[in-house]
Order: C-alpha cells, then sequence, then structure tokens
C-alpha cells in the first residue's frame, strides 16, 4: 500500500463511512427510546401491570434472534440497504431499554 492509497482512505472513505455509522446509530437509539420508554412507563401503571409480563417475553423472544440472522430474515421482505440494519438494531435495543425502563419506575419510593 503506497501513501498515496492510505491518504484516499483515511482522509475521503473514513470520514464518510463515520458518517453513515452514525447516522445509523442516532436513528436507531432515537427510535428505540422514542418506542421503548413511553412502553416501560405505560408497563408500570396498575391498569397495564398485567400486560408487563407478556410484552417482555416478547422482547425476550426478539433478543434470540442473532443480529445476522435478523438481518437475513429481513432481506426478502425489505431489501438490502440501512433500512434492515436500523430494524435489527431497534429490535435488539428494546428489550435492554424497555426493562431498565420499568426497573428503574419500580425502584422509585411513591
Amino acid at each position: 500500500m503506497d501513501w498515496g492509497s492510505l491518504h484516499e482512505v483515511l482522509l475521503v472513505e473514513a470520514p464518510v463511512r463515520l458518517a453513515e455509522h452514525l447516522t445509523l446509530s442516532i436513528i436507531s437509539i432515537c427510535t428505540t427510546i422514542i418506542l421503548a420508554v413511553p412502553t416501560g412507563i405505560i408497563l408500570t401503571r396498575p391498569k397495564f401491570e398485567r400486560f408487563a409480563y407478556i410484552v417482555l417475553n416478547l422482547l425476550n423472544l426478539l433478543m434470540t434472534v442473532p443480529p445476522l440472522a435478523f438481518i437475513a430474515i429481513a432481506i426478502p421482505l425489505i431489501g438490502i440497504g440501512n433500512v434492515p440494519a436500523i430494524i435489527a438494531l431497534i429490535a435488539l435495543s428494546l428489550l435492554p431499554v424497555a426493562r431498565n425502563t420499568i426497573s428503574g419506575i419500580q425502584a422509585v419510593d411513591p
């Protein structure tokens, strides 16, 4: 590898790939927060506490699917690109955020 190729990779391609990665991460994090935090709050209310067990088990089921398998399943349905990756990231991050929201609210003394 000569210095010209290294220069091109580090100064031209790396910032583009970093921006793509940050975009995917920010979209999936924001979507997860928008979906999981209200879900966790709602599931701690007395009316909906009986559904918490069911919802958390469904989210646990999503966690058992490996990310690459999830993307492989999503490709025929959604196609190739950023959308399957974002959906896989969201599906894998819903459980920890929802579970920790529920745990945090239940730990606070009423």
